[in-house]
């Protein structure tokens, strides 16, 4: 019989189920410096965020979409609805509330208060009932929806007229009550107050059409995306004070930007020359590009969304069916790669859910209300997490969906931070967002003297602030300068003293060989000028050596030392040098054969070293 023996399964390594569990290879392989195999692992709590896509619970059908084009959304939620524009006569929309899917009756009510077909709606970020529609009719208009939806023959609850053509974009300040902007065919930007439904401020500083319209975090700036291929940054109050990024894409199709406030960073997705889709990044302090990332070949539209709490970017093209998703970081290279998932289903509309609506005790971070060409499906993203409960470090404070500000106060000049919330269930608390109420306000007439002085004061406010603002930066941008110039003036200095010193070098070694000589050529001339020694006297022969007595008390060799400081030599102060030099006799003197010694050895001239050996001669 033939025996079996079974291989024992090694146990995986960490390493490995690491990269297993990681769903791109490019964002595992991050560039590290080198050194182990550890390196090659970048660290990240959120690389494993995935979907299982829309369940049977998370779909609505018998839906039949608008079917015109255009580059907004298509469809926009909120905590308890989703609406999008369906086909049909004078422009319906259908509201269907989130927490009933299935399929959507086809004698559901729409509203219907256009002439026309409505190409972009918004609901109100503070009031969960409310929702404007724009229209090719050129009007908005502002609806109350009913508890259970929208009811049979419902009228909207205001109009906001002033737009010259088909209103494209719609979109409510995220801080200031009330303020809404749009932005239409005729390339103006238009403020309106929807409480009393007027318009308070305009921009027609664009050239070309307007594709993209957002407010960034704290609603004081509008940025637009248009066909010159330009974003044009602006506060609403003060438009003057618009700063324009040209060719921001090399491509003639649609674009679209995104905010990462808390990055000072904010990205763009279009299209390069040879209409390759392409994701850029800048520097919001410089608007300067800092990254450009490469995509796909595809056509289709792109629109970003960004989740602050996870610092995650989702990409999600119209008639793809995958989404990509990029950690964002504020450092280079800014960011990386998470996943591409897989959707059932090609995109015609898609939206990001409120983040307070989520189920954080599910590690839900993210959720978007996705719509194909005959549904509309729910779509749950999750961070898989062993430990059950909240979890603190994936959800940080978010948007409360309660006002910074009114519209007064933002039409003043007035900014302020949204208002956020804590997204643990134990601590959060939806009363103060769910008892808000909305209340209407007439419209001043335009011919109240009162009315049309209180506007000038509002705009001179803004002025004075932004005056104010730029006076400061100015001065900010001085100091910074004279600091710079400073540094600059002391950089050149050390320059100088560096080529200063470089010619020294370089000029030195002939100077000291000059000045030997010259003191080589001053020591023979004293030489020959030294008056010839008076002969001796017959009887002594001899001259006799000088008394140790004449050397410094504590001298060790007396006898060298009268010898240097004698008539011959005078160069007592030699003394120590020879000393120190290893030299304890006249006889060690009498040992040294050559000048050159004398000079490499105890750093004399070679006047000095010739008349020593003149001496001992």
């Amino acid at each position: 019989p033939t025996t079996i023996t079974a291989t024992p399964q090694k146990e995986p390594t960490q390493a490995v189920v690491n990269f297993a569990l990681c769903r791109n290879t490019e964002s595992y392989l991050q560039q590290k410096p080198p050194g182990t195999m550890s390196h090659r692992l970048r660290s990240s709590k959120y690389r494993h965020v995935y979907t299982e896509g829309p369940k049977n619970d998370d779909i609505f059908t018998n839906i039949v979409p608008y079917p015109g084009g255009g580059d907004h959304q298509g469809i926009k939620c909120n905590t308890k609805y989703w609406a999008t524009g369906v086909k049909g006569g004078g422009g319906p929309v259908l509201v269907h509330p989130l927490d009933k899917p299935g399929v959507v009756p086809t004698e559901a009510v729409r509203l219907n208060g256009h002439t026309a077909d409505v190409l972009d709606l918004d609901f109100h970020p503070f009031y969960q009932d409310l929702l404007v529609t724009g229209s090719q009719d050129c009007r908005i208009n502002l609806w109350r929806i009913p508890e259970g939806g929208p009811q049979q023959g419902q009228e909207p609850i205001g109009t906001m007229q002033g737009c010259k053509k088909k209103v494209m974009y719609t979109l409510f300040n995220p801080v200031a009550d009330n303020i809404l902007a749009t932005a239409d065919g005729s390339k103006v930007v238009n403020i309106f107050d929807v409480q009393t439904s007027q318009l308070v401020l305009s921009n027609k500083d664009h050239t070309k059409l307007i594709q993209d319209l957002k407010w960034n975090g704290d609603g004081s700036q509008l940025c637009t995306a248009s066909k010159d291929r330009a974003l044009r940054f602006f506060d609403p109050r003060a438009p003057e004070s618009t700063t324009v990024v040209p060719d921001v894409h090399k491509g003639l199709k649609t674009f679209k930007m995104c905010f990462l406030d808390n990055h000072n960073q904010y990205v763009t997705v279009g299209f390069n020359r040879q209409a390759r889709r392409e994701l850029k990044t800048f520097d919001a302090r410089t608007n300067k590009v800092v990254n450009e990332h490469a995509l796909d070949q595809s056509s289709g539209l792109l629109f970003p969304f960004y989740d602050q709490g996870t610092n995650l970017l989702y990409l999600i093209g119209r008639g793809d069916s995958n989404i990509r998703i990029f950690e964002r970081t504020s450092d280079a290279p800014y960011q990386y790669e998470c996943s591409n998932e897989r959707v059932s289903g090609a995109v015609k509309g898609v939206c990001m859910v409120p983040k307070r609506c989520l189920d954080v005790l599910n590690t839900e971070t993210t959720r978007f209300v996705k719509m194909t060409s005959d549904q509309v499906q729910v779509i749950h993203y999750t961070i898989p997490r062993r430990d059950a409960g909240f979890q603190e470090d994936l959800f940080p404070d978010d948007y409360a969906g309660i006002p910074g500000l009114n519209a007064e106060q933002w039409l003043g000049g007035d900014n302020a931070k949204p208002v956020l919330m804590s997204l643990d269930p134990d601590n959060r608390s939806d009363e103060p967002a769910a008892a808000a109420k909305f209340e209407q306000k007439e419209a001043p007439s335009s011919d109240d003297p009162a009315a049309a002085e209180e506007a000038g004061k509002r705009r001179n406010a803004v002025l004075e602030k932004q005056i104010k603002e730029a006076n400061a930066k100015i001065k900010e941008l001085e100091e910074k300068r004279r600091v710079l110039n400073g540094k600059i003036a002391k950089k050149e200095k050390e320059a100088e003293e560096a080529e200063v010193e470089d010619a020294m070098a370089q000029v030195r070694p002939g100077l000291e060989e000059s000045e030997e000589e010259e003191d080589n050529e001053k020591w023979e001339a004293e030489e020959e000028e030294a008056p010839a020694p008076a002969p001796a006297p017959a009887a002594e022969a001899e001259a006799e050596p000088l008394p140790a007595a004449a050397a410094p008390e504590g001298c060790k060799n007396p006898e060298l030392y009268n010898f240097l400081a004698g008539d011959a030599v005078q160069m007592a102060n030699l003394y120590d040098k020879f000393v120190e030099g290893g030299v304890s006799s006249i006889e060690d003197l009498q040992d040294i054969d050559s000048v050159d010694e004398f000079v490499t050895d105890f750093g004399l001239k070679k006047a000095q070293a010739r008349k020593i050996m003149k001496a001992l001669n």
